[in-house]
C-alpha cells in the first residue's frame, strides 16, 4: 500500500513511519502543508494520514485544497 504521512513533529513521523514500512508499505512523508499537498498532486496514494495541526495550513485545508484540486484537473 502507498501511504502519504503528513506529520510535522519528527519523532512521532519516524515512529509511523518505521511501524508501517515494517507492515511493508511504501510511505512517503511530509513535514508541513504545502509539501504534503505537493505530493498528492503528483503521486497516487492508497491512504493519507493527515495531522491537523501543521506549519503551512491545517490538515483540513490540506485535504479541501486536494479535493478541490483533483476536481479541477478532471474538468
Amino acid at each position: 500500500m502507498r501511504i502519504l504521512l503528513v506529520e510535522d513533529e519528527t519523532k512521532m513521523a519516524q515512529l509511523v513511519r518505521r511501524a508501517l514500512k515494517e507492515d511493508l508499505h511504501s510511505v512517503f512523508v511530509a513535514h508541513n502543508g504545502p509539501d504534503g499537498l505537493d505530493l498528492i498532486n503528483t503521486t497516487l496514494f492508497d491512504l493519507i494520514i493527515l495531522d491537523v495541526m501543521l506549519p503551512g495550513f491545517t490538515g483540513l485545508r490540506l485535504r479541501a485544497e486536494s479535493v478541490s484540486s483533483k476536481s479541477k484537473r478532471r474538468s
